[in-house]
């Protein structure tokens, strides 16, 4: 049985939803040892055998997952990502080595693969940091779980929770930490940089303004900008006002306020 069908054997017993959240999530090993008595402290915290058993099964596996996790580090070979413990390493080349994707580095210090953004887009440091301070104010900055106003469970500066997110399953108005805030921040900028350049090939060819102003919509959108096809053909012929025509006439605009008319007016002024 799979890590995903264990999960879902628990998830579906109503008692054990509210503490069974993120426990198939990879974990470095730093972390094993709280990971393992939360684990325990599950399965000794329900009644039947049957969830008792369960977890038990997931405790073994997982910390035998973990075990084998800790010899793969950066450099080192896997057969998968997954064996991969450096965060987003990809198993890459012939040699079947934790590598990070081309548009990432390895910064040695987290041991993680960060987004070089001198290659998606070439945003340079300045950019980066003009983005992060316009999504600050344009997400706001929330340390507690809430709903947004799509009944989506969210934290921090805009983050959509998911089920690989350790806060999956958690209550509104759970804490999150500031730096738990500010790595998830960090890796969601890093996806709409990338989404941005799956869009728009010639992105590193665009104003600063252009890219700070089309990655804003990118991290509040996501995918659905693909769907904008007049806009995306109107930045494509660098035609900056009809591209502001085009960001009005959408019911992004109409439902997003105050930020989509700062972006739209940005654009109408390069």
């Amino acid at each position: 049985m799979g890590y995903e069908a264990l999960e879902y054997v628990i998830l579906k017993e109503k008692r054990a939803k509210s503490l069974v959240r993120f426990y198939l999530s990879s974990m470095l090993e730093p972390k094993i040892k709280a990971y393992c008595n939360v684990e325990v402290k599950v399965a000794k915290s329900f009644g039947t055998l049957k969830n008792r058993v369960v977890l038990s099964v997931i405790f073994t596996k997982k910390l035998r997952y973990l075990k084998a996790l800790k010899q793969q580090a950066y450099g080192s070979s896997c057969s998968e990502a997954s064996d991969c413990v450096t965060a987003k390493a990809q198993c890459s080349g012939n040699s079947h080595v934790c590598r990070c994707d081309s548009q990432f580095y390895h910064d040695t210090d987290s041991d993680t693969c960060k987004l070089d953004l001198g290659s998606p887009c070439a945003l340079n440091s300045s950019d980066l940091s003009s983005v992060k301070a316009q999504l600050r104010i344009d997400e706001g900055y929330k340390t507690r779980i809430y709903i947004d106003t799509e009944g989506h469970s969210t934290f921090g500066i805009g983050h959509l929770i998911t089920r690989n997110d350790r806060e999956y399953g958690k209550f509104p108005r759970t804490y999150v930490s500031s730096a738990r805030i500010e790595s998830v921040f960090d890796a969601d900028l890093a996806a709409a940089v990338v989404t941005t350049h799956s869009i728009f090939a010639n992105c590193s060819s665009w104003p600063s303004e252009v890219k700070q102003i089309v990655v804003n919509m990118v991290f509040n959108l996501g995918n659905r900008l693909r769907g904008f096809t007049d806009f995306i053909a109107a930045v494509n012929n660098k035609d900056w006002d009809t591209a502001a025509d085009e960001m009005v006439d959408s019911i992004w605009y109409r439902q997003t306020g105050d930020r989509a008319k700062r972006l739209v007016e940005r654009m109408r002024n390069i």
